[in-house]
C-alpha cells in the first residue's frame, strides 16, 4: 500500500508539472509530452531484455537499471530548466498572464475562474482519463506477469523472454505507434462522448486478459489457451490505451479559455493519478480472482 500511495503520489507531481506546462502551450506539444511517456515504456522493456539477454546477475541489473533512471532523471532535470528559460515558453506564460490580468471595466467585480469552474468544462475528459489509467494499471503489469507461453518449445524465447517481448515491448510499442495515429487522426472535441464511451468499453480487457494462460488461478477456466490470443489482445489494449490517452490529454486543455490551459492540465494530470491508484488497488483483486 505504502508503495501506491507513494507511486501515486509521485506522479502526479512530476507528471503534473509536465503536462500541465505541456497543456498551457499549442496542443502538439502536449502530443510530444504523451509520446514522451510511451518512448518511456519501450526504454524500460528494452533495458530488460538486454540485462536478460546477458544474463546479468541480480545485483548487476539493479545498478544498470537505477544508472540508467538516474541518468535520465538528470537529463530531464536540464531540459527542463532549459524548457522554463526559452523563449516559447515564456512566449506563452506571459500571454496567459496578460489575459488573466486583461479585464473588460464591466466584469472588474466579478470572482476569478475556480477550479471547479474549470472541471465542469473538463469532467469528460477527467472521467475518460480516470478510466484509461484505472483499466490499464488493473493488469498490467499484475495479472499480464503471470501469463506463460503454450508452447511445448522450451527455448529462450517461449521462457525468461516471453513477456518481455510478447507483452511489454510490443505492448509499448503499439502504445507510442497509437499516439502518433492519434495525434494525426484524433477525435474532435465535438464527439467528447464518445470518447468517454470508448474508454468504459475498455473494462472489457479486463476479463480478456485474465482469461488468458495466467498462472497460478484457482477459480477461473483458461479461455485464451494460445500465445496468439495473448499477443493479439494485448495489441489492441496497447492501441486503444494509447489513442484514448493522447486524445484526452491533447483535447481536454483546450475545453477552456486559453489562460487557463495550464490549470486544467494539471487538473487531468491529478485525475489521472486517481486513475493509477484504482487501478493498482483494484489489481490485487484480480489476482485473487484467477
Amino acid at each position: 500500500m505504502q508503495i501506491i500511495i507513494l507511486k501515486c503520489f509521485s506522479y502526479v507531481a512530476l507528471r503534473g508539472g509536465g503536462t500541465g506546462i505541456a497543456g498551457s502551450l499549442p496542443k502538439k506539444y502536449m502530443g510530444y509530452n504523451v509520446n514522451g511517456m510511451a518512448l518511456g515504456g519501450m526504454l524500460a522493456s528494452i533495458a530488460q531484455i538486454l540485462s536478460l539477454v546477458g544474463n546479468t546477475k541480480p545485483a548487476d541489473s539493479a545498478f544498470f537499471y537505477f544508472t540508467t533512471a538516474t541518468v535520465f532523471l538528470c537529463i530531464t532535470f536540464v531540459f527542463f530548466r532549459l524548457t522554463l528559460r526559452s523563449e516559447l515558453y515564456n512566449f506563452y506564460m506571459s500571454k496567459q498572464t496578460s489575459m488573466k490580468r486583461k479585464k473588460d471595466p464591466s466584469t472588474d467585480d466579478k470572482k476569478p475562474v475556480s477550479n471547479w469552474e474549470i472541471f465542469k468544462q473538463i469532467w469528460v475528459y477527467a472521467l475518460s482519463i480516470v478510466f484509461i489509467f484505472w483499466v490499464s494499471l488493473s493488469v498490467l503489469p499484475a495479472v499480464v506477469v503471470l501469463v506463460v507461453s503454450t508452447s511445448t518449445e522450451h527455448t529462450i524465447w517461449t521462457g525468461r523472454l516471453f513477456l518481455p517481448l510478447a507483452c511489454f515491448l510490443l505492448f509499448n510499442t503499439a502504445d507510442l505507434v497509437s499516439r502518433l495515429v492519434a495525434i494525426r487522426i484524433p477525435i474532435p472535441s465535438k464527439f467528447k462522448h464518445i470518447t468517454l464511451l470508448l474508454t468504459i468499453l475498455r473494462f472489457i480487457f479486463i476479463p480478456l486478459l485474465m482469461l488468458c494462460n495466467a498462472h497460478p488461478r484457482s477459480h477461473l477456466p483458461v479461455v485464451f489457451n494460445s500465445d496468439v490470443d495473448f499477443i493479439v489482445i494485448t495489441v489492441f489494449f496497447a492501441l486503444t490505451g494509447g489513442y484514448l490517452c493522447t486524445i484526452v490529454l491533447t483535447q481536454g486543455p483546450k475545453q477552456v479559455k486559453e489562460e487557463h490551459h495550464e490549470a486544467a492540465g494539471s487538473q487531468l494530470a491529478l485525475f489521472l493519478g486517481i486513475g493509477l491508484m484504482l487501478g493498482s488497488v483494484t489489481s490485487y483483486g484480480l489476482v485473487v480472482l484467477l
